[in-house]
């Protein structure tokens, strides 16, 4: 027969949980390290490998978040995807950024930063620990 570890009645069991103020830290530090990688993609140009034929010939973006643009995001199976959260995102760049690469780099470097925070936390809640 098998047995799984055992706890000692002794030893606090609150001493192996990560503490709030060191979740945040590790967070921070993941962040800090999401930004030490991509922080520069926000002076890059748009790059020919598909930008120009879905970002840069597209006649929506320019026109940013309007009634006629939300809906063809959301029903539009162009070049053979169906992919409305990616358009409303390079609508909402348009908007804001207008067709600056910059923009549409910063936001994809705030998906990058938040998409690694939740995967930490995800991770963290299926396996336990840190």
């Amino acid at each position: 027969m098998v047995h799984g570890p055992t706890v000692n009645s002794s030893e606090p069991v609150a001493d192996s949980i990560p503490s709030g103020r060191s979740l945040f830290a590790l967070s921070l530090g993941l962040i800090g390290l999401t930004l030490f990688v991509y922080a520069r993609v926000i002076t890059f140009d748009f790059v020919n490998w598909d930008d120009t034929r879905f970002i840069v010939k597209n006649m929506y973006y320019p026109q940013g978040l309007t009634t006629e643009t939300v809906w063809w995001a959301l029903t539009s199976h162009e070049q053979g995807f169906w992919i409305p959260t990616t358009r409303l995102s390079f609508l909402l760049d348009g908007h804001l950024w207008k067709m600056r690469p910059s923009g549409f780099h910063f936001t994809s470097l705030v998906l990058h930063i938040v998409n690694t925070v939740l995967c930490f936390s995800v991770c963290r809640g299926l396996f336990g620990g840190i």
